[in-house]
């Protein structure tokens, strides 16, 4: 939760030692509507920019290669960046 929220720390175990610190954050968050509605802001614009259907299209190639599929594809042409726009239609 650090990059689009409050950092609390890592706890072993349980969890249950963090409670407290936990507790602390959604307090803070609570309090600060500004403060909450800046993270909300960014986290949006970051999964907008990394989770796009562009990303998803330029990354494609590379997935179907790491899965072994590339060569196994039905016959879309040359380019499965162009079978990634498709299946998004």
């Amino acid at each position: 939760m650090s990059r689009f929220g409050i950092w609390v720390g890592q706890f072993e175990g349980t969890g249950m030692a963090g409670v407290a610190a936990f507790e602390s954050a959604i307090r803070t968050l609570l309090a600060d509507h500004e403060h909450r509605q800046e993270l909300g802001r960014q986290g949006r614009a970051w999964v907008e920019t990394v989770h796009s259907q562009a990303s998803f299209v330029r990354a494609f190639p590379a997935i179907c290669g790491r899965l072994s599929l590339a060569g196994s594809l039905p016959d879309h042409g040359p380019d499965s960046s162009d079978l990634a726009a498709r299946l998004l239609v």
